[in-house]
């Protein structure tokens, strides 16, 4: 009888070993993914440093800016942009972006967009930028960006004109990556400038060069999926980014009652991921301006 109890407890203590070396092993799985996932992120950390640096540029301008609508106010007898009368031009085209949500132990990235009205109005070549309601947003190197890029697709200066952006969203917050708005921006831009319609069915996301050469981004699933639930048929990405990396949930039984679940990178195409996720959504790299004016101006 005692044999038995000793074999027993022989093979549970087999089993037991088993299990933890079965869990040794897929843990050191996992952190292997994990590294090059951390390695990734490291990647898009040094990129968001870039963007501090942009948003204290930013916040050195406010003071003159707060100045010049100072001035606006004054002068005029509601709250409309100075010299109502003489808008050139107007667009209005939706942002995509990426913030932040959830608390600080289990935070996650999630899509947002945004409604950005262009106006042009004759002016000494500033640019302006409002929000509605607060969003935390650096476009001004984005937009200086994507007017420079604008000038050199249509060989006309805009020195002599005044741009002002007013974004809107439903709600206040707080964005990641500003600069990924600009692709988007300088085709409004241009379609205000030259009085044309924009897409409504049309998205974009991609950093904009003075060259007109559009750069790649962090996020774009996120976007993706933002953009196809307000109604995207067409969403345009930089080169390269039309294939994703998702992380696959995969769940084990290891024991009775016992459950491992480990993450699996996956290389996906996002019209893939978008149509998994029950949208019907057409992905296009872009790597110019002019392709994607060619996508996003009617007519």
């Amino acid at each position: 009888m005692r044999s038995r109890a000793v074999a027993l407890l022989l093979i549970l203590s087999i089993l037991g070993n088993a299990v933890q070396l079965y869990l040794y092993i897929d843990s050191y799985r996992t952190n292997k993914k994990l590294s090059s996932c951390i390695s990734r992120l490291s990647e898009e950390n040094k990129a968001l440093s870039q963007q501090v640096v942009q948003l204290n540029n930013s916040l050195r301008m406010l003071s003159s800016q707060l100045a010049y609508y100072r001035q606006m106010v004054e002068k005029s007898t509601s709250t409309s942009y100075e010299g109502a009368g003489s808008l050139l031009g107007n667009a209005t085209v939706s942002i995509v972006a990426v913030r932040t949500v959830g608390p600080w132990w289990n935070q996650r990235m999630e899509g947002v967009v945004m409604e950005a009205e262009v106006e042009i109005r004759p002016g000494e070549g500033g640019v302006y930028v409002k929000t509605y309601p607060y969003i935390g947003i650096d476009l001004q190197s984005s937009l200086n960006n994507a007017i420079s890029a604008v000038e050199s697709f249509t060989g006309k200066s805009f020195s002599g004109f005044d741009v002002l952006v007013t974004i809107r969203a439903q709600e206040e917050v707080e964005i990641v990556d500003g600069p990924s708005a600009g692709a988007p921006l300088a085709v409004a831009i241009l379609a205000a400038f030259e009085g044309k319609s924009l897409r409504g069915d049309v998205m974009a996301t991609g950093v904009i060069y003075p060259d007109g050469t559009i750069g790649r981004v962090g996020g774009v699933p996120e976007k993706a999926k933002a953009a196809a639930q307000m109604g995207a048929k067409i969403f345009a990405v930089p080169p390269g980014q039309s294939r994703v990396i998702v992380m696959i949930p995969i769940t084990k039984k290891i024991a009775p009652g016992f459950y491992v679940t480990t993450y699996k990178e996956k290389v996906v195409s996002l019209e893939e991921y978008l149509r998994e996720s029950g949208y019907d959504v057409r992905v296009v790299e872009v790597s110019t301006l002019q392709e994607l004016v060619n996508l996003m101006i009617s007519g």
